[in-house]
């Protein structure tokens, strides 16, 4: 429910902060920044999170960008004065929940867990489709009622997803 309808629970609750400040333009000149300083200086004094999505480096400005689940942040430094700007994003616990759930900005060890966890769901449910076979009372309403279910998301399909 909170995929489809985030707002229903607060999920579209949105906070934005911008600010700005500079660093020492010795870190930005020359062809290669120092990429790890500039970074460490945004988490420690700005407060960034999350991981490193992009680093793009051209002949006026830097721009990174971090990502976490329900978190963004965007910083455009200024490669002549070593100005920045900086643009938090940051959304409601529904909005993170649903980003972990997607998998989305949450790093290579949540994506195991996630997968993890699809693969232990798939074995409970084959287990327990498999057990109905061996229920004599209640096979055939069980299976009646597992291929009703079926035809049903079929024909949900068929009939209202645009395609």
């Amino acid at each position: 429910m909170t995929l489809n309808h985030p707002t229903w629970l607060g999920g579209a609750e949105e906070q934005l902060h911008e600010s700005s400040g500079s660093i020492p333009r010795d870190w930005i000149s020359g062809a290669a920044p120092e990429k790890l300083t500039i970074v460490e200086h945004l988490r420690n004094h700005e407060g960034v999170r999350g991981a490193v999505g992009d680093f793009s480096i051209d002949d006026y400005q830097l721009v990174i960008s971090f990502r976490a689940p329900a978190y963004a942040a965007d910083v455009f430094i200024d490669r002549e004065t070593g100005t920045y700007d900086l643009t938090e994003t940051t959304l409601g616990t529904i909005a993170f929940l649903n980003d972990l759930h997607k998998g989305r900005d949450s790093g290579a060890v949540w994506s195991w867990v996630i997968d993890l966890s699809a693969a232990f769901l798939v074995v409970i449910s084959a287990t327990g489709s498999t057990l109905i076979f061996f229920i004599k009372r209640h096979r055939t309403s069980a299976i009646s009622a597992a291929i009703l279910g079926a035809v049903c998301v079929v024909v949900v399909y068929l009939f209202n997803v645009p395609r």
